[in-house]
C-alpha cells in the first residue's frame, strides 16, 4: 500500500490558519450578536453545521500534533450545551477511532509522518505500559494532554479495537462534559469569553512555533 508522504510543517500552517480564522469569525460574531442570535444563525444551516464541525474536530485529531481545544471554545457558543456535547463526542469517538485503525493498518511508518518528533519520543515511552487495556486506561489517565498520540501508539500494540474503545469512550465523555461545562460559563459572559478564546489561540500559536524548543527542554528535564 503506497502512503503519500505529508509535509507536516505545510499541514500544520494551513490547519492553523483555518481554525485561527474559524475561532475568530465565531468571537466576533458572539460578541456583536450574542448567545440567541448566532445560535439562531447556525441553526438556519442545517446539517452542514454540525457536520462541518465534526470534520474539522476529527482532523485535528488525526493530524497532530495540532490540538482541538480552541474548538471546545466555539462550541457552546455556536450550538448550545447538549447539541455541543454530542457533536463533540461523536467527533471525538470517530476521530479517537480513526487515528487507531491508521495506525494499525499502516504501521508505526504513518505514525512517524503523522506526530512531531516530541510526540513520537513521547508514544515509544508509553508503549511499554500498553499491553492491555487497563494499561491503556492508566497512561490516558497520567497522560491525558496526549490523547491523539496515545492512540496512535494504542494501533501499535496487540489491544483489540473493543478494549480500546471501552478504555478510550469513557474517558473522551468526561473530557468533553468537564470542558463543555467550563467554556460554557465562559460564554455567558462575551468580553470574557473573547479573552479567553484569544489566550488559548495565542497559547496554541506559540506551542506549534516553539515545539521544538519545548521538546528540547523537556529531554534536558528528563520529563
Amino acid at each position: 500500500v503506497r502512503i503519500i508522504t505529508v509535509n507536516k510543517n505545510n499541514k500544520i500552517w494551513q490547519t492553523l490558519v483555518a481554525i485561527l480564522f474559524f475561532i475568530v469569525v465565531i468571537s466576533s460574531a458572539w460578541f456583536l450578536m450574542g448567545a440567541k442570535d448566532i445560535v439562531g444563525v447556525v441553526s438556519k444551516f442545517g446539517y452542514w453545521a454540525p457536520l462541518l464541525l465534526i470534520i474539522l474536530k476529527v482532523s485535528t485529531i488525526i493530524i497532530s500534533p495540532l490540538g482541538g481545544t480552541p474548538i471546545y471554545f466555539a462550541v457552546p457558543a455556536l450550538f448550545g450545551f447538549w447539541p455541543g456535547f454530542i457533536y463533540l463526542v461523536i467527533a471525538d469517538a470517530v476521530g479517537y477511532s480513526a487515528v487507531f485503525w491508521i495506525s494499525r493498518v499502516y504501521g508505526r511508518k504513518i505514525m512517524n509522518r503523522m506526530l512531531s518528533d516530541e510526540q513520537i519520543l513521547w508514544a515509544d515511552k508509553m508503549l511499554r505500559y500498553m499491553g492491555s487495556w487497563k494499561g491503556l486506561t492508566i497512561v490516558r489517565v497520567v497522560f491525558a494532554p496526549l490523547a491523539d498520540t496515545i492512540s496512535y501508539a494504542a494501533g501499535l500494540t496487540k489491544i483489540s479495537f473493543k478494549e480500546y474503545f471501552l478504555a478510550t469512550f469513557p474517558l473522551l465523555v468526561l473530557h468533553v462534559v468537564i470542558t463543555n461545562n467550563i467554556t460554557t460559563q465562559f460564554v455567558k459572559n462575551q468580553i470574557a469569553y473573547v479573552i479567553v478564546v484569544s489566550i488559548v489561540m495565542s497559547l496554541s500559536v506559540v506551542f506549534i512555533i516553539f515545539r521544538k524548543q519545548i521538546k528540547k527542554l523537556l529531554i534536558h528535564l528528563e520529563l
